[in-house]
Formats: structure tokens, C-alpha cells, sequence
């Protein structure tokens, strides 16, 4: 054994191998070693947690009641406010049950929250939705809070399970022939919804919803819900239902947990009033799922053998409750999302009409099938439909940032920040910040093509993290890619058969987790 271990040193090769992975050891252990030294250099210099500015106690109930400068703001707002009046960092005191939290807007900051967030990141989800899932109704859910607002080991296993699933780009194509007969149905549904100036309805933010909850079931469900030509009024419909029962949830789960509410002491009138919402929203999306789930088990074998799985049977050979819960979530998550970065993508298309009449020119000549569909092959090159849709989510995106806990304690701008502190990312204020994109006020899909980037409204690409729609890292939407591609979808067909025109002011956006238009849509259309 000797022998042969000393014949391997004299080795030319080998010996010098060796020489230089004991170099590195030493070096990469003295860099180490130093790195942990200035650490706790920084560590013991910074200024204590407890000096980092912000409004007090008082302060804070003073300004969220009426008259106060945070009352009845979006995040964006209170963001900016926060931040102009404290410094680039910034802390909300706890309050009325609300977790303490720090406010930065620095892409520094960000990647120091990135590179500290351990191998189970820690993002707070809404309260309300943990809260009824694990304690009101645990019946259903068995202490599954889903990926939304599970944490630790617990998302670590679903995400394992689902992320394989969800993210494979043959799994999202699969689907593009039936999104697509959605989208050309829900097209020509909207001719029958102009009025005599051409119009659409006011409330054609709806209209989207429905489109958009039909598409996800047939993702999530693998059948259609047929309410794309329900109205409102149709009150007995599931489906209507589950629209308003989504659309309540963002709003009340924000007024709940960002604006004052004692909910988490007392049943308070909005409280009583969520639970409703979630009972409903639960009984809608249980009655599919389990219609789904009987479907396929009545039909196993209904699917072509070279034909990629849906994502409701991949989920349930692996586990029967993941699949129920992980299809709750898609539909649940993939309505107001997507119908209003859609709504704002067509805004913009509308106020801008040379980029509209560019984007048209692409989609024009995207292939099709000998039926005139639109195949999984149809997208592989569209520069200027992504550009369109990654502008639109730039100037209006759907969540203003996101929340991360560093698992060790750091220091963010002087100052020592205990491990476990919520710390919220105000991305969009850095959206329409200039050092970062030029021009930040003006729609120009231009600014993310590469070829064009060079001369014209380029994006700072030193800065990675200021532009984060579907968050970052193992924490990221998992539904992004699906989202894509039903935005790619709808906005091919309706391009490719309508000119679309806005001829009112700016959009007007509720408050919310979910930022969604609330300005009359009365979108002009005309066919090509």
C-alpha cells in the first residue's frame, strides 16, 4: 500500500497536483479565516439594531389612521415615503401582531439578502391564508400551508416535489394548443362585448379574470370550467364565485395585515369576513380538484402514450395531497396575476402604438399548424413579445418587492441586523430609478434587446437584482413559466386580430398584495 501511494508521488503530474491542492487548501482557508475576521470586525463596529431609523409606536398609529401620511397608500407609496423620510434604511416597529420588519432599497443590500438566506429561504407569506389553512381548516389542508406560506423543511419537500414538475419546459408546452383555443375563444367573445364606439365594457378587467381562470384550470385541472361567457350575475356558478372569492382575498388579506386590524386578537367585522371568503374559495376549488382528480382516476389510461402528462398526474403519483393542495394554489395564484400584468401589457401596447404595430409584426409571423394553431414550437423565437411583457411588468408589476429573513445576523448600511429579521426589498422603487434604466417613464421594449441595448435605453446590466417579477432564487414563482406562456398566448391572438386603442387617462391601481387596475378598461378594438 506504501509502495503504491509512493510511486503515485513520483508522479510529475500527480506531485504538482498535489502541491496545488494543498496551496489552495492553505490559501482558500487563510481567505476564509480573514473573511470571518472582518465579519466580526463589521459585526463589532456597526451601530446596534435598535438605532436603525424609523417611526415609532405613535408615530406609526398617528400616520395609518385617517389623515395620516400612510394612510389608504399602496406599498409603492409607503415605500418611498418611508425611505425619503428615514434614509435608504428604514423599520417599521411591531404593531398590533405585525412582525417587525426593515425597509431597503439597494441592489447591494439585495445580494447580501440573497447570499444569506441558507438553503431553506425564508420569504413570510400572508398571515390570514396560513392561519385558516392550519388552524381553521386543517380538515382539508392537514397542516399543509402550501408553498405560498409553508417554511423550512416543510416547503423544502413540496417545492422538491413540485419544482421538477412545473418548471419543465416540455410540461408548459404541452399546454400552448389548449391555452390556445382559450385565447382565440376569448377573443371572440370580445367582439361580442364592444359597444357602438368599439369599446369594451368597463368592467373587462372581469373578462380577463374569466379568461384567466380558465386557462390555469386547464393547467391545474386538466379541464375547462366553461366561464367565458358566465356574467356576474351568475351568482350559482362556481367558477364566478371562485373569481370574486379570489379577487376579495388580495385586498382584505392586505387591509388585514398591512393596515391596522386587531384581527389576531378579536374577530373583527373583516375578519369574519375573509373566513367567508376562504370557505367559499376553498368549497369552489375542492369541488374541481376532486371532479379532476375523479376524472383521471376513472380514465387512466385516456391519454395518449406519447403525449406529456399534465401536471395533475405527474403530482399525484407522487402524493395525492400535494396534488389537491398544489392545485388549490395554482388556481388560486394564477387569476388576478396574470389578468392584470395582462391588463397593463395591453395598456401599454394601446398608449404606445408604433411598439404595438412592432409587436404585431412578430406575432404575424409566428408559425402555426396546417389547422392555423399555435404549437409548442410557435414561441421558441419572439424577442419583442418578451420585451413587451417584460416592460409592462417593469413599469406595473403586479407585487412592488419582497420579504427575505437572513439565517445569521449581517450588517445592511452600518447597522447590526439580527438573524430572522424581516427584511422587505422595495424593488419597484429602483424600476423607475435612472441610474438603473434610462428613461425610466417611457414603455421601450427596446431596452431589453440585446442587440439594441448598446445605443439605446439600455438596462444597467451591473445591477441584477433590480428586476425580480417572479422573485429570486429556490423562492421564486413556480408558476412563471406557465404565466409566460399564457400572456405569450393571449397576446398573440389578440394582435393578430385587433388593433387596440385607450383613449382615457392613466390607470388607476386598488390596494392590495396583488396591484390590480381598477380604472374603467374601455379598450377600443378594431380588426386588422
Amino acid at each position: 500500500m506504501w509502495k503504491v501511494s509512493n510511486n503515485s508521488f513520483k508522479n510529475p503530474i500527480r506531485s504538482k497536483n498535489f502541491v496545488y491542492l494543498h496551496c489552495l487548501r492553505k490559501f482558500t482557508n487563510a481567505s476564509q479565516s480573514e473573511n470571518e475576521n472582518e465579519k466580526c470586525s463589521e459585526w463589532e463596529n456597526a451601530k446596534p439594531y435598535e438605532s436603525v431609523p424609523g417611526p415609532g409606536i405613535l408615530q406609526l398609529i398617528r400616520n395609518s389612521f385617517p389623515g395620516g401620511k400612510y394612510y389608504n397608500i399602496d406599498l409603492q407609496t409607503l415605500f418611498k415615503r418611508v425611505l425619503d423620510e428615514y434614509g435608504p434604511i428604514a423599520k417599521f416597529p411591531t404593531f398590533l401582531g405585525n412582525k417587525e420588519n426593515v425597509i431597503v432599497a439597494d441592489t447591494n443590500d439585495f445580494e447580501l439578502l440573497f447570499r444569506n438566506e441558507g438553503i431553506w429561504p425564508y420569504r413570510r407569506g400572508m398571515q390570514t391564508f396560513d392561519h385558516y389553512r392550519k388552524e381553521v381548516r386543517p380538515d382539508i389542508f392537514k397542516d399543509m400551508g402550501g408553498l405560498l406560506s409553508e417554511q423550512g423543511e416543510a416547503w423544502h419537500k413540496m417545492r422538491s416535489i413540485v419544482s421538477p414538475i412545473m418548471l419543465k419546459p416540455a410540461t408548459v408546452n404541452a399546454y400552448i394548443p389548449n391555452v390556445d383555443e382559450i385565447a382565440i375563444e376569448f377573443c371572440d367573445r370580445m367582439k361580442t362585448l364592444r359597444d357602438d364606439k368599439n369599446e369594451m365594457p368597463s368592467n373587462f378587467l372581469y373578462e380577463l379574470s374569466k379568461w384567466a381562470l380558465e386557462s390555469i384550470s386547464s393547467i391545474a385541472l386538466d379541464q375547462r370550467l366553461h366561464v367565458l361567457e358566465t356574467s356576474k350575475s351568475d351568482v350559482n356558478n362556481l367558477g364566478v364565485q371562485l373569481i370574486k372569492s379570489v379577487d376579495d382575498f388580495f385586498v382584505l388579506s392586505y387591509q388585514l395585515e398591512v393596515q391596522p386590524s386587531l384581527w389576531r386578537y378579536i374577530a373583527t367585522p373583516k375578519y369574519k369576513q375573509i373566513i367567508k371568503v376562504f370557505d367559499n374559495m376553498t368549497e369552489s376549488l375542492v369541488h374541481f380538484v376532486d371532479k379532476a382528480i375523479d376524472n383521471l382516476e376513472k380514465n387512466p389510461n385516456r391519454r395518449d402514450e406519447d403525449r406529456e402528462p399534465s401536471v395533475l398526474e405527474k403530482l399525484l403519483k407522487v402524493d395525492r395531497h400535494v396534488a389537491l393542495v398544489m392545485a388549490l394554489d395554482m388556481l388560486l395564484a394564477g387569476v388576478d396575476t396574470t389578468s392584470a400584468s395582462s391588463t397593463n401589457c395591453l395598456y401599454y401596447l394601446a398608449k404606445n402604438p408604433e411598439k404595438q404595430e412592432k409587436l404585431r409584426k412578430e406575432v404575424q409571423a409566428i408559425p402555426v399548424d396546417a389547422n392555423g394553431k399555435l404549437m409548442p414550437s410557435s414561441f421558441q423565437s419572439v424577442p419583442y413579445l418578451r420585451a413587451c411583457i417584460k416592460e409592462a411588468m417593469r413599469m406595473a408589476p403586479i407585487a412592488p418587492g419582497t420579504t427575505r429573513a437572513p439565517v445569521k445576523d449581517i450588517v445592511i448600511k452600518g447597522y447590526k441586523i439580527p438573524k430572522g429579521t424581516d427584511i422587505v426589498m422595495a424593488n419597484i422603487l429602483l424600476h423607475y430609478d435612472s441610474q438603473y434604466f434610462q428613461n425610466p417613464n417611457e414603455f421601450l421594449p427596446e431596452r431589453w434587446l440585446r442587440k439594441e441595448t448598446s445605443n439605446t435605453c439600455p438596462v444597467d446590466k451591473k445591477a441584477p437584482f433590480v428586476y425580480l417579477p417572479f422573485g429570486f432564487g429556490s423562492r421564486s414563482c413556480v408558476g412563471k413559466r406557465f404565466a409566460e406562456m399564457e400572456m405569450n398566448v393571449l397576446l398573440t391572438r389578440l394582435l393578430r386580430k385587433y388593433r387596440i386603442e385607450y383613449d382615457y387617462g392613466p390607470l388607476k391601481y386598488r390596494f392590495g398584495f396583488i396591484s390590480a387596475p381598477v380604472s374603467d378598461l374601455k379598450f377600443r378594438i378594431t380588426e386588422i
